[in-house]
């Protein structure tokens, strides 16, 4: 019995002896519980978004639960997560897929574990594009132009980018466009302007817009930058360019001569009574003329009639010069080959304002601006312009 005592007493401090040679992180057992498998409910699914409701998912405090899906069967964390807690109401943004692969997860450092998966499908595929419209597009210069968008309706979809893309073709798309710029909506309605753009070019804009539905397009709108001119260049109505507007308008941006005289000579108006049109200035030969018009009638030869009823080189829109722009005539192709300007007086559209029978002239004489007025009476020559 003495014997037996002390061999249980030997292998008790034997035990104790090897227990206290071992560190103490050899048994620092991890007997965390692994987690459960988690489930979720579909809580609503709309054009733009699915709301996923994860309703269990017990475990220890240690466990990161989530949703996880992909286009694909079966979805991983290695896919698009979305982490959150036991009865947390989860958002999914739709992507562009027609349809998605759901599973909840559970996950802590013992491993992770997945629910069924659940595709859900997509309810807007019946849904119509957008629709779109370009409300305008205008030139702001030679080499820019100001457009506008709007949308008529979004159809409920969500828009993730709008915007203006322009090309050549006269059917602009993302992918043909030289140009594309994103813009912001406000009450449905978009603008921006493209600028660096080529003269005397054609070009096609439309408004787009991205959503599920891929890319909307409005119709596309065309427009044509115009062409600049140089003084003394060729215009359009094959007279001389004297006059260029210092900054563009969207009316007329250049002042032609003709070539050539009006055919005869003729007196400044139908009588000699006092016009109060006076103005001198660059710029208002057509409103000088028009007011001729208006006050001798449409009868008769004189000069401003003879100059809206001349028609060169298959343009009819001529009218009598300034002064100031006669003068610019003078200065600009007398020196020129092929003027055709004969060495005499030609008629403006400025009355004398001190001496209402007479109207201001100028004589063709190089190397000399003579300018004075003549008697409205006097038969003299006309030389017509135009502004484009």
């Amino acid at each position: 019995m003495l014997i037996y005592s002390k061999k249980i007493f030997f292998f008790i401090i034997l035990s104790i002896t090897i227990l206290s040679s071992c560190s103490k992180e050899d048994f620092n057992w991890n007997l965390s519980q692994g987690p459960s498998i988690p489930t979720f409910e579909i809580n609503s699914n709309n054009i733009n978004e699915v709301y996923l409701y994860l309703n269990e998912g017990t475990g220890p405090s240690d466990v990161i639960q989530g949703i996880c899906w992909s286009p694909t069967n079966l979805p991983t964390i290695e896919d698009s997560v979305m982490y959150g807690k036991e009865n947390v109401l989860l958002k999914i943004p739709w992507t562009n897929s027609s349809s998605l692969s759901v599973r909840a997860f559970s996950k802590n450092n013992l491993g992770i574990v997945y629910s069924a998966p659940k595709t859900i499908y997509w309810n807007g595929t019946s849904v119509a594009n957008p629709t779109l419209t370009m409300s305008t597009a205008s030139l702001t210069s030679f080499t820019s132009m100001e457009v506008k968008g709007k949308v008529e309706s979004d159809n409920g979809l969500e828009l993730s980018e709008t915007g203006f893309c322009i090309s050549l073709d006269n059917t602009p798309t993302l992918e043909n466009s030289f140009q594309i710029l994103s813009s912001t909506l406000q009450n449905q309605e978009s603008n921006i302007q493209f600028t660096n753009l080529n003269a005397n070019t054609q070009y096609y804009v439309k408004f787009y817009c991205k959503s599920m539905k891929g890319v909307s397009y409005s119709q596309a709108y065309g427009i044509k930058t115009p062409k600049t001119y140089n003084i003394g260049d060729l215009g359009p109505a094959g007279g001389t360019i004297i006059y260029q507007k210092p900054s563009y308008s969207k009316l007329w941006n250049f002042i032609e001569v003709a070539n050539q005289d009006i055919s005869g000579t003729y007196t400044w108006g139908n009588s000699i009574n006092q016009t109060n049109i006076t103005d001198k200035g660059l710029e208002n030969g057509l409103e000088n003329t028009t007011a001729m018009l208006s006050f001798f009638g449409k009868s008769g030869s004189y000069a401003a009639l003879a100059a809206d009823n001349w028609t060169y080189n298959n343009f009819s829109d001529w009218y009598l010069p300034t002064i100031q722009e006669l003068i610019l005539i003078h200065n600009t192709i007398l020196n020129k080959p092929n003027h055709n300007l004969a060495d005499d007086m030609y008629w403006s559209s400025s009355e004398d304002s001190n001496f209402p029978d007479r109207a201001w002239v100028v004589r063709m004489i190089p190397s000399s601006e003579l300018y004075f007025t003549q008697a409205k009476k006097e038969l003299v020559n006309v030389r017509a312009i135009r502004r484009f």
